[in-house]
């Protein structure tokens, strides 16, 4: 029985699967391409781009440390708060 090769997208696809990663599709404008394409310079390929700017995204919702300091002081403190 002869072996089929393998193309490289074959393998690639194969190799994701396996770790569970997931296809998706976007859909970007000319001017969004360019933004895309200048990060993908800077971080190496267009998904590391991407994952870069989801992580800033995901790392702004956080809370700074002086800023949970700031919520824990209203909190045990209420009273000097509303003053």
């Amino acid at each position: 029985m002869a072996i089929k090769p393998v193309t490289a997208s074959e393998a690639v696809a194969k190799s994701n699967a396996k770790r569970g990663a997931v296809p998706v599709g976007l859909r970007l404008l000319p001017d969004e391409m360019e933004i895309l394409d200048k990060m993908a310079d800077r971080f190496g390929g267009r998904k590391a781009a991407f994952i870069a700017g989801l992580r800033a995204l995901e790392a702004r919702n956080e809370p700074s440390n002086a800023d949970l300091l700031e919520m824990l002081k209203a909190r045990l403190n209420p009273a000097t708060t509303n003053a």
